[in-house]
C-alpha cells in the first residue's frame, strides 16, 4: 500500500555500511545493514529517505527514546549515509512489517521527516485537496495546510550527533567494565 501512493522508490536494500568513529579515545568501526534506502523519484536531487524494518513494537516518539539510549540505530544510519553519500535523508523511519499488521491501529511508518515539500512524495494522496489523513504517515490536510511532524535539518544532525555521542559513553563504559544487565521496563517483550 505504501508504494503505490509513494513518489519513493527503493534505490538500495540491504545495504551494508562501515564508518570509524574516535570514540573514548579509540577508533571503532561501526558496521551495519541499512534495510532499505528510498530515492526520490519526482526530483533530479537524487533526496533520499532510510527505512528500517521493524516486526516488533515501534516506538511512536523517537525522541524519547533517543534521549535514554534505546533508538540510536536510524540516527548513526543517517550520520553515516549524510558522509557516504554527501548529501541529507529527507527522514528516517521504522517500517511496520509485522505479520497480520493493520493500519488502523498504527501508521505504516513512524518516524522523522525534515520540513519542506517531502510529506506529499511519502502520501501522494495528500495532493488532492479532498484527501484529508493519511493511513502510512501521521499527517493531515486542512484546506492548503498540512499538519504534520518534521524538523529542519539541523536539528537531524544534532540528533545524529546526540546518537553517536551516547553510543560512544556506552562504549566506554563497557571499556572500563561497567557492563551490567538493566533492561528498561517492558524491553524484552
Amino acid at each position: 500500500k505504501e508504494a503505490a501512493y509513494s513518489h519513493f522508490k527503493p534505490m538500495k536494500e540491504e545495504l551494508f555500511i562501515s564508518k570509524k568513529y574516535n570514540m573514548g579515545g579509540r577508533e571503532i568501526t561501526l558496521r551495519g545493514k541499512v534495510d532499505r534506502i528510498d530515492s526520490l523519484t519526482n526530483t533530479e536531487k537524487n533526496n533520499f529517505r532510510i527505512i528500517d524494518y521493524k516486526t516488533g513494537n515501534i516506538s511512536t516518539n523517537l525522541y524519547t527514546e533517543l534521549y535514554y539510549g534505546k533508538k540510536v540505530q536510524l540516527f548513526i544510519y543517517s550520520n553515516a549515509l549524510r558522509e557516504m553519500l554527501g548529501k541529507s535523508p529527507l527522514g528516517v523511519y521504522y517500517f511496520n512489517a509485522k505479520p497480520g499488521y493493520d493500519s488502523k491501529e498504527k501508521k505504516i511508518l513512524e518516524g522523522i521527516t525534515l520540513d519542506g515539500g517531502a510529506i506529499k512524495d511519502i502520501d501522494s494522496r495528500l495532493n488532492d485537496k479532498n484527501f484529508t489523513k493519511s493511513d502510512i504517515i501521521k499527517a493531515e490536510r486542512k484546506g492548503d495546510d498540512f499538519i504534520y511532524s518534521s524538523i529542519e535539518e539541523e536539528d537531524l544532525k544534532k540528533l545524529e550527533k546526540y546518537a553517536v555521542e551516547i553510543s560512544e559513553r556506552a562504549l566506554q563504559q563497557m571499556a572500563e567494565g561497567n557492563i551490567k544487565s538493566c533492561p528498561t521496563e517492558k524491553s524484552c517483550q
